[in-house]
């Protein structure tokens, strides 16, 4: 008895010692060790994780007093991390007998753990296949911690998976598997799964053999740090200060800022919704086969919450008649010109999940626009629609109604949804017509674009042609109207932004890109190996200070010069044109 005593004072935060903050940007006190866990969550459920106004992770916080953050969707990302870290005086021994958690933070992760399970089973209550027991925990583990848990020839990981049943396994950073995107350089990625039971126990003997070794990696914990640059890429010196505070970096969100997240709120963003006084209404409907109603609404409507919580929309199911083969469900979303994403857009997606069934090779999804602004999807004698045909795949019907026509689109599922994102960024353009703002529709420059002062080194640098900001507005009589919608934060499009020349026409792009979709920068000939780097090192590092796309095309002018294409934010498309700049200059 008494050394449980000592053991639940061993890991409680001491208030009565000074704090202090370490260079790496890890808070802890003086003799104490921190201890850090990082689990996954996946995007669609991080909602019911954190809960309306963060009761659910605050109330995990006031038990275990362990410190809980939610970081914000890394680009492409199918998971969100949570990561969990308490400090600890003087850590205990421990035996595989050990059931109590041995500090504030295991505990906040055994109670996460279970957070997140009972949220997935929720979300999975109005599916067929609900027959599956088998749960997953996946982790980020730094590399000197993950030696641990596999140990001397695997002798670890092996005692574990024998005393827990359980499977774990740990991979290293896979940059082609989109559940990774948000690991670090240095993580691997633990993934247990088993019965709950099994899990938990795995669980529960990874993370103490984390407990005992220290990470000799620095794991951020909050929003002002930075992952170092690669050692290998050399970004020239007199840039990196600037670049790296005005980068597009993810900053690290603290659940309790999400102010009645259930209505205001999505996981992908913690800003941005309906924040600009030009914002407008968009309705959406959208057919629902009655026999798939269900999977929409999950048990005691736990679905249709959690979808509501995603996206940030409303959306509610009328009630179908009797005989109806179908109901409607409308979606209604606050969509503002300066929105990062769209409510619209993420509601569509999710509900296209639950509507079709996931073993199907193709799929089907039917909304009701109105009369009145189906010429918008169409085009001036077809073209929109033709051009939204040919580049996602999809087949689209449009069948004549007496106030709303019927979209049919069909197809296998990335080409529908392909379809359906760029069907509804065109509703979106429809009703924000009434734009406004003269930022929103000019490409920025270098003195107007708000908080953005460019540093001496780089206001010296004479400007290179960095034109093509393409600033058309599709009318029905002149482009042929695709909004650009490749990457949209962490959706792939299956089709290229700007296969044959054809470019984004719209006053945004899906993603906070506004009209300047693509800006062009000239490589001088003697700048384009500085500029690539080592198997295209340079350009790799540029990519991920900036937060922008970056391309430098392989055709080359009769002088050798090659054209750079940048497309993303204005800010960080500005960090970009910096770095290339930085680069020329050195040259």
């Amino acid at each position: 008895m008494s050394d449980r005593k000592k053991r639940k004072s061993n890991h409680n935060d001491n208030n009565n010692q000074r704090r202090r903050f370490s260079n790496d940007n890890h808070e802890t006190t003086n003799k104490e060790d921190l201890v850090i866990y990082r689990i996954l969550c996946p995007v669609g459920i991080i909602g019911g994780v954190i809960g309306k106004s963060g009761k659910v992770i605050n109330a995990i916080r006031d038990t275990t007093k362990a410190k809980v953050k939610v970081f914000d969707q890394s680009p492409g990302c199918t998971q969100r991390v949570i990561t969990i870290y308490s400090s600890v005086k003087e850590k205990v021994d421990v035996t595989e007998t050990e059931t109590e958690p041995l500090c504030c933070a295991q505990d906040a992760l055994l109670r996460v753990h279970d957070t997140i399970v009972s949220c997935v089973e929720s979300a999975a209550a109005g599916d067929k296949k609900n027959g599956n027991k088998k749960e997953e925990c996946r982790l980020l583990v730094p590399s000197s911690q993950a030696s641990a848990v596999i140990g001397k020839a695997g002798a670890v990981i092996k005692s574990i998976r024998r005393r827990t049943g359980a499977s774990v396994e740990v991979d290293s950073k896979d940059v082609s598997d989109p559940s990774h995107a948000c690991a670090l350089d240095f993580d691997n990625v633990v993934l247990i799964s088993g019965e709950h039971e099994s899990v938990k126990k795995a669980l529960y003997a990874v993370s103490a053999t984390m407990y005992k070794t220290n990470p000799r990696e620095q794991i951020p914990l909050d929003s002002t740090t930075v992952q170092d640059t690669p050692a290998s890429v050399i970004v020239p010196s007199e840039v990196s200060s600037y670049v790296y505070q005005r980068a597009g970096v993810p900053s690290f969100v603290n659940a309790s800022e999400f102010q009645g997240y259930a209505e205001t709120t999505s996981p992908a963003v913690s800003h941005g919704f309906g924040g600009s006084s030009g914002s407008k209404e968009l309705v959406l409907k959208v057919l629902c086969p009655v026999s798939s109603i269900g999977r929409v609404i999950g048990r005691e409507g736990s679905t249709i919450n959690g979808m509501r919580e995603a996206s940030g929309s409303r959306i509610e199911v009328n009630k179908a008649n009797h005989g109806d083969d179908e109901c409607v469900i409308i979606v209604t979303a606050t969509e503002s010109p300066d929105d990062m994403k769209s409510m619209a857009v993420e509601a569509i997606l999710l509900l296209q999940e639950k509507i079709n069934e996931d073993d199907e090779e193709t799929v089907k999804m039917q909304l009701l626009v109105p009369s009145k602004a189906i010429g918008c999807v169409i085009g001036k004698s077809g073209s929109v629609i033709t051009q939204i045909r040919k580049r996602t795949n999809a087949s689209i019907r449009i069948s004549k109604g007496n106030n709303d026509d019927l979209v049919e689109v069909s197809g296998e599922v990335s080409s529908v949804r392909d379809a359906l994102i760029q069907i509804v960024l065109r509703l979106r353009e429809d009703v924000l017509e009434d734009r406004g703002s003269v930022s929103a529709r000019n490409p920025p420059s270098r003195s107007d674009h708000s908080g953005f002062t460019l540093p001496p080194f780089v206001s010296s640098v004479p400007e290179y042609p960095s034109v093509d900001f393409d600033q058309r507005r599709e009318t029905g009589e002149s482009s042929l109207g695709m909004v650009s919608s490749d990457r949209f934060y962490g959706y792939e499009s299956s089709f290229p932004a700007r296969d044959h020349g054809l470019v984004s026409v719209g006053p945004y792009s899906y993603g906070g890109l506004y009209q300047s979709s693509a800006l062009e920068i000239l490589v001088p000939a003697n700048a384009v190996n500085k500029v690539i780097g080592k198997g295209g090192g340079n350009l790799e590092n540029m990519r991920r200070i900036s937060g922008a796309m970056v391309e430098v095309s392989d055709s080359k002018t009769s002088n050798g010069d090659r054209i750079a294409l940048v497309s993303g934010t204005p800010e960080q498309m500005r960090s970009a044109e910096n770095l290339f700049q930085a680069f020329i200059m050195s040259t």
